[in-house]
């Protein structure tokens, strides 16, 4: 072999990741093997010339080709490249229904595990908790509102957040809700954080279940508000806005005796006048103090007299305790005769109720 001219550097000295690939440096016509530069290394007329090759004879390069005057990184490139499997509609279809991922998720994972079936689960799986702390900062202000009443003493009420009401309506996400809502009950847990932690089938917990609802449906999908009322006789009643929606509004109502068509029309009540309290005796006295004090100022902002401020503030805290308390108010059905009037007639009392609206806090 000749001498390399003074100045040239040998392959390996100058890119070994090169020499590594069994590649030299491109050379133009006539340039010696081993060195680097000559009359026109940078036209179209260089080549790659792969190790083995002699002076004189036909340049190959390692894909056995001329491969005109793509760089020394490209060519490392093509030559690296793992090769695409060949994924059939077949495979996608056995990923997504194993998954319930999207189509092209299933396609891109299954490419890149070389057609590997776990692999490709559990690169579905990283990247639905990477979707998943993504939509951790979206808001679900949609979804639906479930009731489910055991026996006459038991009703549980919970609220599962979508962010779209498309969402709230697909059969996944209502499939989610009623497996929540079994688990609940099953459980007989009574707070939001418990039923979290409950499993809805070994080895799965509630929080899993909805993070892989989420996953499946790429929405943001979360519990919402739970309650359970025990004890006593217990009637629920769920509302839907819309027809072609699930119920956005449910309601539990806890009587102190069996007493079915008052406890639906109470149910009814709760859920088109909206109380915050069953009675008087309920609203906390701060919440008291502080409409009275704002009563009280809208009156002298009027410029009444304040002999009969007083009073007019007296008046419009009755106002206020009618909107707010359950039994204070008009009964929808009959708006002359007072709810309490309506529970005297029936020989009954209400024990509590609790009230959910999909978008309420």
């Amino acid at each position: 072999m000749a001498a390399a001219p003074v100045g040239a550097a040998p392959v390996a000295a100058v890119r070994p990741e090169l020499a590594a690939c069994g590649l030299d440096w491109p050379l133009a016509r006539g340039t010696v093997p081993g060195q680097i530069g000559g009359a026109g290394s940078a036209g179209h007329g260089m080549r790659w010339r792969g190790r083995g090759s002699k002076p004189g004879e036909p340049e190959q390069d390692h894909l056995t080709q001329r491969q005109g005057t793509r760089s020394p990184a490209r060519l490392r490139r093509d030559i690296e490249r793992p090769k695409m499997v060949n994924v059939t509609a077949a495979d996608v279809k056995r990923l997504r229904e194993l998954t319930g991922a999207g189509m092209m998720d299933c396609k891109k994972c299954l490419e890149e595990a070389a057609g590997d079936f776990d692999k490709a689960v559990e690169l579905l799986r990283l990247k639905g908790a990477k979707d998943v702390t993504k939509r951790a900062q979206r808001v679900a202000a949609n979804g639906l509102v479930a009731a489910e009443v055991v026996g006459t003493s038991t009703g549980v009420l919970l609220e599962l957040n979508c962010e779209t009401d498309f969402v709230a309506k697909n059969e996944s996400f209502q499939q989610t809700a009623a497996e929540v809502m079994a688990a609940a009950v099953r459980s007989g847990v009574s707070d939001r954080l418990a039923l979290l932690g409950a499993e809805v089938k070994p080895g799965t917990t509630v929080q899993q279940r909805i993070e892989e609802a989420s996953v499946t449906i790429k929405e943001k999908v979360e519990l919402g508000r739970f309650a359970r009322l025990e004890g006593g006789y217990i009637a629920s009643y769920l509302h839907k806005s819309d027809p072609s929606l699930p119920p956005t509004v449910g309601v539990l109502v806890q009587l102190d005796t069996d007493n079915p068509q008052l406890a639906k029309d109470l149910a009814q009540q709760v859920a088109a006048m909206r109380p915050a309290y069953v009675s008087e005796a309920d609203v906390p006295a701060e919440v008291l103090e502080k409409e009275r004090r704002i009563a009280e100022q809208i009156t002298r902002d009027e410029g009444r007299p304040e002999k009969a401020i007083p009073r007019i503030v007296e008046g419009r805290l009755k106002s206020f305790l009618k909107d707010v308390a359950l039994v204070e108010q008009a009964y929808v059905k009959d708006p002359k005769k007072a709810v309490k009037q309506l529970l005297t007639e029936a020989g009954a009392n209400v024990r509590g109720f609790v009230r959910f609206k999909i978008g309420e806090a």
